[in-house]
């Protein structure tokens, strides 16, 4: 029987490190070196954005990764509008054989409110 995509983040969410939103601020200053991936379409991020964030959309991860991140070990924490997309993104990436990846439960509102309040 086919799976829902609530079956398939959920899933996905199973197989990958994720973070709150306070665990991602933490995460960010524990990680300097890391890279904050946004994979929301381009309209959602033109909209609104978090400072030092790279654009690299959920379709394209797989293809556009190595451009932001070339070594497979470098701390990467995605994150979406609401978490659903940084969990599958996260599993692609990991199945490329990056081994630190840390996926945003928390929606992109609440992200960045929080990291602006900082």
């Amino acid at each position: 029987m086919p799976q829902t995509p609530a079956e398939l983040v959920a899933e996905a969410r199973e197989n990958v490190k994720t973070c709150s939103c306070d665990e991602a601020a933490k995460w960010l200053e524990r990680h300097p070196e890391g890279r904050l991936i946004d994979v929301r379409e381009p309209v959602e991020h033109a909209a609104d954005s978090i400072a030092g964030s790279v654009n690299i959309p959920r379709g394209v991860i797989e293809f556009q990764i190595g451009a932001a991140c070339d070594a497979t070990e470098t701390p990467i924490l995605i994150f979406c509008a609401s978490g659903g997309r940084s969990a599958l993104a996260a599993v692609s990436l990991q199945k490329l054989g990056y081994s630190n990846v840390t996926s945003v439960t928390a929606s992109f509102g609440d992200l960045s409110k929080l990291l602006s309040d900082r």
